[in-house]
């Protein structure tokens, strides 16, 4: 039996993971990261590192997110167009996405309608199932590439922009969809309320459906985000919820192939929040780390592997025999990264 945790954001992304990481006590991390057998990821990307767990070298995210999501995308092209806040600095515009905004789902329907009634000249329908998570579906191809949003995330926009034949297309829909959302009254009501206003989308997530089935050996699949739920599904693993602690995996995760998404640093680390980071990472020692040790000093499960995604991004796997490797030292995330 082997458990798998993905952990986006374990890997601090700036070169001040010395400072950011000092004086953290984090033993049981230490304990499990010294005994197992490290190696670099060959993808960084979450959505990569996701898609290469079901057997794929790419994953579709619109199509298989919104699968999950409850909307019928295997017809047409999907994408992700995903609310976010730009901030003007100076010559930039600075995307924020929703992580830093509460956004209600009526917010979210008023907001689409708008933008369906401006854009159904122009064959783009948009969808809300879910207040931060939206979509776009248009009857022919895109005729240009996109960047995933973690990668513009605190980023300047303009570097980021869609690429390729119909680029300058999109290029004026993306000022399109600012201007009308900047008048809508959501948004003032937002305004109003200190809340950051929602006052564009983003594009991304592109792709046609796998020209094989997302195969998987997990029997079970723990995570929120959509397009793993989409994995699980596709494969014929079962899904729920990723549980809070480690003390809430479900009765039978551990006899069997589980796949766990903890993605509760992602967030810190995605907007270099070093407080938030380090709180959360003492909070995961505490509800994963040190029970996770305390299990695998017992001799379950049989294998783990803590794969990390980013730039500094990597794998560790521990097998049964290392709770005997006594002899090593903790490894600190300092060291390792």
């Amino acid at each position: 039996m082997t458990l798998d945790l993905l952990l986006p954001g374990l890997a601090w992304p700036a070169d001040n993971v010395g400072d950011v990481t000092r004086d953290l006590d984090l033993p049981a991390l230490g304990w499990l990261l010294s005994r197992a057998t490290l190696s670099p990821r060959a993808t960084t990307a979450f959505e990569e590192v996701a898609a290469g767990l079901f057997g794929l070298e790419q994953a579709p995210v619109a199509r298989i997110g919104g699968l999950a999501d409850g909307l019928d995308t295997r017809q047409g092209h999907w994408l992700r167009a995903d609310p976010v806040f730009l901030r003007p600095e100076r010559d930039a515009l600075v995307l924020a996405d929703s992580g830093i905004m509460h956004i209600e789902q009526r917010e979210a329907d008023a907001l689409v309608a708008a933008l369906n009634r401006f854009f159904v000249g122009d064959g783009l329908v948009f969808h809300a199932p879910a207040p931060d998570r939206w979509y776009v579906e248009r009857p022919s191809p895109f005729g240009a590439s996109f960047t995933r949003l973690e990668s513009v995330i605190g980023d300047n926009i303009d570097r980021h922009l869609p690429r390729g034949d119909e680029a300058m297309q999109w290029h004026r829909w993306l000022n399109e969809v600012q201007m009308l959302l900047f008048a809508e009254p959501v948004n003032a009501e937002r305004e109003s309320a200190g809340e950051p206003v929602i006052n564009s989308v983003w594009f991304w997530g592109e792709g046609d459906w796998p020209s094989v089935t997302p195969a998987s050996r997990y029997r079970q699949v723990l995570a929120d985000a959509p397009l793993l739920r989409g994995l699980a599904s596709l494969s014929g693993a079962e899904s729920g919820s990723a549980p809070f602690a480690f003390a809430g995996l479900p009765a039978g995760a551990m006899d069997g192939d589980t796949l766990v998404l903890i993605d509760r640093l992602e967030g810190a680390a995605q907007y270099r929040d070093a407080w938030g980071w380090r709180e959360a990472l003492q909070a995961l020692e505490r509800d994963w780390f040190a029970p996770l040790a305390a299990a695998l000093r017992a001799g379950r499960p049989g294998h783990l592997r803590i794969l990390v995604p980013g730039p500094r991004g990597f794998s560790a796997t521990l097998t049964p025999a290392a709770r005997w490797q006594c002899w090593k030292r903790p490894r600190t995330l300092a060291r390792l990264l």
